[in-house]
């Protein structure tokens, strides 16, 4: 069971490209800690959280969106997975700042990490949009 497991979650090799193997390998470093993330947010789910069936629905929604990624990285597509990844996180934190408080919370500095992440996944370009677009984002809600 345990090696059925560690396969799912064994990046892809390319043979011989080897910067979109550690893209890859990237990708899926990131993908084991929000499916460990997602597995936190259910049991906060059962045991903390008031609104459980919402919790519920985005934390499903969640592990259904990076099942999809890691299935097209395991079919050779990395871009798409990254920009999958990177584009719901982004929708998935913005509406959090803004019912949060805006500006003034702390989960504004996710914004950093996902201008980071799409860095690391797609390249300069895409984290030099993200940024502005999160910059941007943070001036209309202050």
């Amino acid at each position: 069971m345990f090696s059925a497991i560690r396969e799912y979650f064994t990046p892809p090799i390319f043979g011989n490209d080897e910067e979109k193997t550690s893209t890859a390998r990237i990708l899926f470093l990131a993908l084991k800690f929000y499916y460990r993330f997602s597995i936190l947010m259910l049991l906060g789910d059962v045991f903390i959280f008031v609104c459980k069936l919402q919790i519920l629905l985005v934390v499903l929604l969640f592990i259904i969106i990076l099942s999809i990624a890691k299935s097209l990285a395991h079919n050779g597509k990395i871009r798409p997975a990254g920009y999958l990844i990177v584009i719901f996180l982004w929708c998935l934190y913005t509406p959090a700042i803004w019912l949060s408080g805006g500006v003034a919370s702390l989960i504004a500095v996710s914004y950093i990490i996902i201008s980071i992440m799409s860095g690391l996944l797609l390249g300069r370009q895409a984290s030099i949009s993200v940024a502005a677009i999160s910059c941007f984002t943070l001036l209309v809600m202050y």
